[in-house]
C-alpha cells in the first residue's frame, strides 16, 4: 500500500506541475479539421490484481483456493487515450495499453537441508504481462474547469508474458494452458481538472475478464484449473485538447 501511495502521489505532483507550467507559457496549439479527434492524452498508474485458483475434478467437485488465501498484488498500468468527437455530453474515447495482472500467496518451503526439515514460509508472486485495446463510451459533465464523467466499453488483452518468482518448472510445465487472448470490460469514474489546451485526469476503472485466465477440463487422471483474474487500475494521466476548426 506504501508503495502505490508513493506512486499516486508522484504521479499528482508531476501532473499539476505540467499543468501549471502549460498555464503560465502558452503551449503551441494543434489545429485539426472538423470535430472527430477532441483529445489526446496518456495515463499511467497502478494496476490492483488478485487471482482465484480452482481445482476441478472429473466428479464435479471443487477446491477453490488451493493455493491459500491468494492476495492483492501491484503492477504497472499505462496507456495511450483518444477521445473522438465534441458531444456536448457523449464522446468515445480509445485506450491502447499495457497492464499487468496477478496474485501473491504465502507459501510453506520445507528445507530438506536442515536437520529437521523446517519449514519457512515465502511469498508466491505471479505477474502477466498484457497489452490491451479498449474502445468506450463517455459520459461527462462539464463545470468550468472540472469534468466529473463515467466510462464503460469492451476490452481485448492480448498476453505478452509472464514472471513467477518460485516454481519456475511448475509454472512452465503449465503456461501452455494461459489463454493468451482475454475478453472483458472496462469500467470506471474519473475527473478531469483543465487549463487551457491541457488537463489532468484522475480515475479509476475496474478491468474485468470475461474470458478466465485458464480454465481447462478434469480428466480422470488430472484435475482440471480455473483462474479468474480480479484487477482494479488507478490512473493519473495528461491531456492534451486539439484547437477545432
Amino acid at each position: 500500500m506504501k508503495k502505490v501511495l508513493g506512486i499516486t502521489l508522484f504521479q499528482l505532483v508531476f501532473c499539476l506541475s505540467y499543468a501549471q507550467l502549460n498555464e503560465v507559457i502558452e503551449m503551441p496549439k494543434v489545429t485539426t479539421n472538423g470535430n472527430i479527434l477532441r483529445n489526446i492524452g496518456i495515463k499511467t498508474g497502478t494496476s490492483i490484481s488478485n487471482q482465484n485458483w480452482t481445482l476441478k475434478f472429473a466428479d464435479g467437485q471443487t477446491i477453490n483456493n488451493f493455493l491459500g488465501d491468494e492476495d492483492y498484488i501491484t503492477g504497472l498500468n499505462f496507456a495511450l487515450n483518444i477521445e473522438w468527437f465534441n458531444g456536448d455530453y457523449i464522446t468515445l474515447i480509445t485506450d491502447i495499453g499495457y497492464i499487468q495482472k496477478g496474485f501473491k500467496v504465502d507459501v510453506p518451503i520445507v528445507n530438506f537441508e536442515q536437520p529437521n526439515r523446517g519449514t519457512q514460509v515465502e511469498p508466491l508472486k505471479l505477474k502477466i504481462n498484457y497489452l490491451y485495446f479498449s474502445p468506450q463510451l463517455k459520459i461527462r459533465k462539464d463545470f468550468n474547469k472540472l469534468t466529473p464523467y463515467a466510462f464503460v466499453g469492451p476490452r481485448i488483452d492480448y498476453q505478452l508474458s509472464y514472471k513467477a518468482n518460485l516454481f519456475e518448472k511448475e509454472f512452465s510445465d503449465i503456461e501452455k494452458d494461459f489463454n493468451e487472448r482475454l475478453l472483458g470490460l472496462n469500467y470506471g469514474l474519473g475527473m478531469t481538472y483543465r487549463i487551457n489546451e491541457t488537463a489532468v485526469n484522475l480515475e479509476i476503472a475496474n478491468f474485468y475478464d470475461f474470458t478466465k485466465t485458464m480454465d481447462t477440463k478434469p480428466t480422470q487422471n488430472e484435475a482440471g484449473r480455473s483462474i479468474q483474474t480480479n484487477v482494479f487500475a488507478l490512473n493519473l494521466g495528461i491531456t492534451y485538447f486539439l484547437k477545432q476548426n
